[in-house]
């Protein structure tokens, strides 16, 4: 029995978000059981962020659409005002069916946190 490859869930196609503090972004979910994947090891944010011609620094983090509780260990950021790959630490998915969405901000108001397309990996 070889080792499983990792499962990659696209959750949003992007957008931006100029605000101060946390903001969903609406135009995309995906909805997880972890028992579905049994034995999985762990699960990663993957995304392409930048901010606005690189004033300030752009979060995102997963966030439960159901309940709003955020999954701390999925944040990334970046500085740049380039397009770049962020993965996030890993972390356990909550147990139960759950919808995700993307949840972000930027530090500089009128310099928005702009998000290319956003997965959540699966890894055995």
């Amino acid at each position: 029995t070889g080792k499983k490859s990792p499962v990659l869930l696209p959750i949003n196609p992007g957008g931006n978000i100029d605000s101060t503090t946390w903001s969903n972004l609406t135009t995309g979910t995906v909805t997880v059981n972890p028992a579905d994947y049994p034995g999985y090891k762990n699960a990663y944010l993957i995304m392409n962020l930048s901010v606005y011609v690189g004033q300030g620094t752009a979060y995102a983090q997963l966030v439960n659409s159901q309940n709003g509780l955020a999954i701390i260990p999925s944040r990334v950021q970046t500085s740049s005002d380039q397009t770049v790959s962020v993965t996030s630490g890993p972390f356990q998915l909550p147990t139960g069916s759950n919808s995700y969405t993307i949840q972000m901000y930027t530090q500089v108001p009128g310099y928005p946190a702009q998000a290319g397309s956003s997965f959540l990996q699966i890894t055995y």
